[in-house]
């Protein structure tokens, strides 16, 4: 009976969470053997703009394994619309990054490093024992911009999706702020090689060019009328 009555309570806010309402709770459905939760400030779970015309995601979760074998083989994001370009960003230790940073693309400014992230914790090969908990910003990147339609500054309701070994979907309610512009990035400028207007100089008349008027002035004037 407990059981039942947990999972309306978890039914009924993930609905309430999928119109936009944002909820401070732990979720654990009771079957699936994870609790986890949201944590952390505002700003530590948003989605902004990237210079590349796509969008960042980061959500700072703690997830704590409650089953005597787990492994979690990916994360997954899903947002209110569809985009099927995000992608979990790639461990630093796999792109060869040497200061051991998370990287968005073509971002100097977002940088995560990988003590701070648990995306690398995806990996299905790593059974995780009972209790053990992870806690750390999950990070995504998707390569298009957040739909015109969307208001501004209006807090994103998501999910992440966490599979299990055998391909087993677990979904827990997230609430992302949303920090994106709907100003384009101005294109990145170069410095120009030409030199301004005013720094080149008259040309000066070679010597023979001096020799030639000099002769000319000292002709007869009876020559010069002709």
């Amino acid at each position: 009976m407990k059981r039942r009555k947990d999972q309306r309570r978890v039914d009924i806010a993930r609905r309430l969470h999928a119109v936009g309402i944002p909820l401070e709770i732990d979720v654990d459905d009771g079957e699936s053997g994870l609790l986890i939760s949201q944590i952390g400030g505002e700003l530590e779970s948003s989605a902004f703009s990237l210079k590349s015309g796509g969008t960042g995601y980061s959500a700072y979760m703690s997830i704590t394994i409650d089953l005597p074998a787990f492994a979690i083989s990916r994360f997954d994001l899903e947002l209110p619309w569809s985009d099927p370009s995000i992608s979990l960003l790639e461990d630093p230790n796999e792109t060869g990054d040497p200061h051991g940073e998370y990287c968005f693309p073509g971002e100097t400014l977002y940088k995560f490093h990988r003590s701070l992230v648990i995306n690398h914790y995806a990996d299905v090969t790593r059974m995780r024992s009972c209790g053990e908990t992870l806690v750390g910003f999950l990070l995504w990147a998707g390569m298009n911009p957040i739909p015109d339609d969307w208001p501004l500054r209006k807090k994103i309701p998501a999910f992440v999706i966490v599979y299990d070994q055998f391909c087993i979907t677990h979904r827990y309610p997230v609430t992302l702020m949303d920090l994106h512009s709907k100003k384009s990035f101005p294109p990145e400028r170069r410095k120009s090689t030409r030199k301004p207007l005013f720094e080149y100089r008259d040309q000066k008349p070679g010597p023979a060019e001096l020799q030639e008027d000099k002769i000319q002035s000292q002709e007869p004037e009876t020559l010069r009328t002709r």
